[in-house]
């Protein structure tokens, strides 16, 4: 095996290649005149060649004038032999995809990865073998970039078609594309996580954890650094919906793990752990566990000052975010009293395992998570004394998990006065931070509509509702993907008691502005929303009918039918009953039409 390249022989090398580049360029910018047809493909290769050069030697204006240029070429070319130069032309437009992603231009770089991957798309319908390699990582990308656009469900949709290419590559070549399919499972678990599908996304995290386990010991090291990230993820995810013992348990694993990594290579990985230990500290803070926090957060900030002594001026901005942070764990310890942290701490220790379910039974996990959840909200409402901004956030959480618990437990009225308590705090911590907590305000808000139902007091619930939706219109503005499922479904929840209240043209009005929002949400979703379509459909037919506009009622309800007919082929034992009921709507509005 040949020694590697140093820093020097590399440098030396990309010159070499570059003067090649650079009089080829010439050569062929003479002979193009008497002979296009023969020289348009080399020259245009040999610019995508000086465009990647130029790339890596930081002159991008230079790099991107040449990608363009051998992409107007490979257009050309094309033009006249598609099956030949299609190919180079997507893979240009990816490399001027990642130049324009390096520059910032995420429009550009988005609307010149999509024409790639239709390219690779045409492409792969009769090799597919040969293009999907290419369709994978191009859709992994655009999942990326479109998490950056926090167009959630268009990355989530895009990220899973990527990974069922990516497993079905693995099954050819298991030991190059399994690592890849397990980063992808993971970039999943996140999207589906943004979308509130926690259950799914908690799933996928373990699925990820299942395919790393197959690469452990041809490939420890790419094992360690993907579970270590995967562990991350798990552990925010456990920490936001209350779990703190899973969650530190979580993070300390990742923290093992990335300590592993910088064993080998510390230049590379100790910013890492010093990253680590900060997160790590940051997260037993907001969870009241002050002392364990103070003694991550004084590593970390050792960690920091040394990277920093080593390399002036790169970390600095990190030292200052540790030594704030100890500072805030270190005066909230002094005020409060250490000697309160240390035993709540210890007391909390005992009782914070994982606890199965499968062998305590539901009702005993409930019962023990609930304790747990008592214990924080008792011990926040202490710190808020002190430090009510700083602990209201966790109060207002717990109190909402806390009624999730007794709403399991068939304990309503208790369920109520907790989110009431909840949202009262929300209220008040959205009046000064709408953007974090307005969200929050409207969640309570349909939560406390949706229990008062079970409870029979329809009559209080839509004040509360329509209060919601106008929170959820403001939201959509800025964020429509993840806030149009929470208009649509308040929407439908207001046509139905309206329809009960016997306010029938009230209850189409919203159902049908319901219906256009599922079936814009269809587009990025069909798997969830196409039966919702399909539902409100039906739900919109029965209403025209009770006002005898059997006219609108009869096309929706056929549309419906279409729907559910092609479900029920799929999936008979689910939607059988729906397509027949919904030819049972259509023959009673016939026969009322006559």
């Amino acid at each position: 095996m040949p020694n590697p390249q140093t820093p020097q022989e590399k440098l030396k090398r990309l010159l070499a290649e570059k003067a090649e580049c650079e009089k080829s360029l010439a050569l062929y910018r003479k002979l193009i005149k008497a002979n296009p047809d023969a020289i348009k493909a080399p020259l245009a290769m040999t610019l995508h060649k000086l465009a990647i050069i130029n790339q890596t030697f930081g002159t991008p204006h230079e790099s991107e004038a040449q990608f363009r240029e051998a992409v107007a070429i490979y257009r050309e070319l094309a033009a006249n032999n598609p099956a030949l130069h299609n190919p180079l032309l997507a893979r240009t437009l990816l490399g001027l995809a990642t130049l324009l992603d390096k520059l910032g231009r995420k429009q550009e770089e988005e609307t010149t990865l999509k024409e790639a991957l239709d390219l690779f798309r045409s492409l792969a319908v009769d090799e597919p073998k040969l293009y999907n390699p290419d369709i994978a990582p191009t859709l992994h990308v655009l999942a990326f970039l479109h998490d950056e656009f926090d167009r959630i469900s268009e990355a989530e949709i895009e990220c899973d078609e990527s990974l069922m290419l990516y497993k079905a590559l693995a099954i050819d070549d298991p030991d190059y594309y399994n690592p890849i399919v397990a980063q992808t499972q993971t970039s999943l678990a996140k999207l589906l996580y943004k979308l509130d599908r926690k259950l799914e996304a908690e799933a996928e995290c373990g699925k990820a954890f299942a395919t790393y386990q197959t690469i452990e010991k041809k490939n420890p090291f790419v094992y360690k650094l993907g579970v270590a990230s995967t562990l991350n993820l798990l552990a925010v995810m456990r920490f936001e919906s209350g779990r703190y013992p899973e969650a530190e348990a979580n993070f300390g694993e990742s923290l093992a793990l990335t300590r592993a990594l910088a064993s080998e290579k510390p230049d590379d990985f100790n910013p890492e752990v010093a990253f680590s230990l900060t997160n790590f500290a940051r997260f037993l803070a907001k969870s009241a566990r002050f002392s364990k926090a103070e003694a991550k957060c004084q590593e970390a900030v050792a960690l920091w000052q040394s990277l920093a002594d080593q390399k002036p001026g790169l970390f600095d901005e990190s030292l200052r975010e540790a030594k704030t942070l100890l500072e805030e764990i270190q005066t909230t310890l002094t005020e409060t009293g250490r000697a309160q942290f240390t035993f709540a701490e210890s007391s909390n220790a005992a009782t914070e395992k994982s606890v199965s379910v499968s062998s305590q039974g539901f009702l005993d996990h409930v019962l023990t998570e609930k304790a747990e959840c008592e214990k924080s909200l008792a011990l926040f409402r202490r710190l808020a004394k002190n430090n009510p901004d700083g602990f209201k956030p966790a109060i207002a959480k717990s109190l909402r998990r806390l009624a999730s618990f007794d709403m399991t437990l068939r304990r309503l009225p208790e369920a109520e006065a907790e989110q009431q308590e909840s949202l009262a705090i929300y209220r008040e911590l959205a009046d000064k931070d709408s953007k974090t907590h307005l969200p929050n305000v409207a969640k309570l808000l349909t939560d406390l509509g949706a229990l008062r139902i079970t409870l029979n007091r329809k009559d209080e619930v839509e004040a509360g509702y329509k209060e919601a939706l106008a929170i959820y219109r403001a939201l959509v503005v800025a964020e429509p993907f993840l806030y149009k499922p929470n208009v649509a479904g308040i929407l439908n929840v207001l046509s139905a008691l309206h329809e009960e209240q016997g306010l029938v043209s009230d209850a189409v009005q919203e159902r049908l502005e319901s219906l256009e929002l599922y079936r814009e949400l269809v587009v990025q979703q069909p798997e969830i929303y196409t039966k919702i379509v399909a539902k409100s459909l039906v739900s919109m037919a029965i209403l025209y009918a009770k006002l005898n506009r059997y006219a609108e009622a009869e096309p929706k309800c056929q549309e419906a039918i279409k729907i559910y007919r092609r479900l029920a082929e799929q999936k008979p034992e689910i939607f059988g009953k729906e397509y027949q009921r919904a030819l049972g709507v259509l023959k009673a509005i016939q026969e009322r039409m006559g």
